[in-house]
């Protein structure tokens, strides 16, 4: 049976402006020398004629951080030449140096930016950067002034929750809001192979008691309609009924086999040409699923090897928070970003 492609993620720099503890695995690889090659524009000017044809209609451009990529403008046009919907995601650290107007005009239609805490000096250890919090929190002011001239244009945050943070999501939402975010993905710990930076149960037992309502309490003074998408989003968050506070504490987020399907839709590029079949694979380093160097997207992606993972998915998948995402909408927006996003999963 034919799988159509719908979703491609391209990482065509795998330089970072941060140095995040929680990003370590993913930094390893990208540092590995078998990066030294590098996809050109001609190349990824053929990658996404080939996901066209496979069917692709949502374009990602991640990182590392893209905006140190010189020819992000030629890239974002190459999307939208096919019909794409366009997303930049970045940890806004380098906006301010680039012409972000272009980009829209050239036909970017998303942007999502990661803040990470209400306060500078808990964003920029997180990060691994200081002074980050006021570059980012700077963008997406930026980002959100731009749709008086591009209304269509979207802009949605992203946090990752983590022990640093948890208790202040509140105070978080709000400021991402204040900055014109019209929504923010809520992303669990993806990749804690060596579980450094678990979520203690007893911070889970303060969330739901004390944090929770406080978020409630949050939703309930947004617009209508979004509040009731918010709020029934909120009250997912570590929730008892899809698995226990050990399960979320360990970060198991699967008991069992995982049905994911993810790696029947989407397809991850390196800028090396490596291309991997889901995200988690950038923490596990394997399985690559080929070369695009060396290979064709369409003979990768009906080739017996993703196949293969598509049926059988490894152990690790356990570990994989992909499916649990959680997009908080903010605003009343077109409600392109609110239904794009409650219907797929963004971080990357």
């Amino acid at each position: 049976m034919t799988v159509p492609l719908r979703h491609l993620v391209v990482k065509p720099d795998l330089r970072c402006t941060a140095r995040c503890p929680t990003c370590s695995l993913r930094r390893e690889l990208h540092h590995s020398p078998r990066t030294t090659r590098r996809l050109s524009l001609g190349d990824w000017a053929r990658v996404l004629t080939e996901a066209a044809a496979l069917g692709a209609r949502q374009f990602d451009i991640s990182g590392g951080e893209p905006t140190l990529y010189p020819q992000l403008v030629d890239l974002v046009r190459l999307g939208k030449r096919h019909g794409m919907q366009t997303q930049l995601n970045t940890n806004g650290s380098l906006l301010g140096r680039i012409d972000f107007a272009g980009l829209v005009s050239a036909g970017l239609d998303r942007v999502m930016i990661s803040l990470y805490s209400a306060r500078p000096d808990t964003h920029d250890a997180m990060r691994g950067l200081p002074g980050l919090w006021g570059k980012a929190t700077a963008s997406i002011r930026q980002a959100a002034e731009l749709r008086d001239r591009f209304p269509r244009f979207e802009i949605i945050t992203q946090t990752l929750l983590c022990a640093e943070n948890l208790r202040e999501l509140p105070e978080i939402l709000t400021l991402e809001r204040d900055l014109g975010s019209q929504g923010t993905v809520l992303s669990y710990l993806e990749g804690n192979l060596t579980g450094e930076a678990l979520l203690p149960r007893e911070l889970l037992e303060i969330f739901q008691r004390e944090v929770q309502p406080r978020l409630l309490d949050f939703t309930a003074r947004l617009p209508f309609p979004v509040r009731w998408l918010a709020r029934r989003h909120v009250l997912s968050l570590f929730a008892h009924r899809r698995r226990s506070l050990e399960d979320w504490s360990t970060a198991r987020y699967h008991d069992g086999p995982v049905r994911c399907p993810v790696p029947a839709r989407m397809a991850l590029v390196l800028a090396n040409g490596d291309v991997h079949p889901c995200n988690i694979v950038e923490y596990t380093h394997e399985p690559v699923m080929g070369n695009l160097l060396e290979q064709s997207l369409p003979s990768l992606w009906h080739g017996t090897a993703w196949e293969d993972y598509r049926r059988q998915p490894p152990a690790h998948c356990r570990f994989c928070p992909m499916l649990d995402q959680v997009f908080v909408p903010l605003v009343n927006p077109g409600m392109t970003a609110v239904l794009t996003a409650a219907g797929r999963r963004l971080r990357h």
